[in-house]
């Protein structure tokens, strides 16, 4: 006697029609199969639904080697941004930065005056043209 092969999708469909009916007999002659087949289908099926079971606990899931390192490599960069934001020197703007009659930057501090409309102001002084500039100074703590 030769043994015909049966696919999993009617294996499944026949134990799910035991477990519906609770008829042995009538599932097995639904599905064109022996009796013995469909006990031990069934009983391989309860074996394999308790250990999925078991393994499948309700709480947080953890997470995937590969979210936890693209994790890591978001947060990574973003400290590594911030690093290399930190470290480079603050970026003087271009009216601070040069004399607005020759353009030289070789500007150097010449004191702070107190006026009565801005309040404290620094003097820079262009050692080139000799000219005065007053900037507004920034309070910092």
């Amino acid at each position: 006697m030769s043994y015909v092969r049966v696919d999993a999708t009617t294996k499944m469909k026949a134990v799910k029609h035991f477990w519906q009916t609770g008829n042995l007999k009538r599932s097995a002659d639904k599905f064109d199969i022996s009796r013995k087949a469909l006990y031990a289908w069934v009983r391989l099926a309860e074996e394999h639904l308790e250990t999925i079971f078991e393994a499948s606990t309700p709480g947080k899931r953890t997470a995937t080697l590969a979210d936890q390192n693209q994790k890591l490599q978001a947060q990574l960069a973003e400290v590594l941004h911030a690093y290399h934001k930190l470290s480079q020197p603050p970026a003087l703007s271009v009216e601070l930065a040069s004399c607005p009659r020759c353009r030289s930057t070789t500007l150097l501090r010449n004191g702070r005056v107190k006026t009565k409309r801005h309040g404290w102001r620094q003097r820079l002084w262009c050692r080139k043209c000799d000219v005065s500039l007053y900037v507004d100074l920034k309070k910092t703590l």
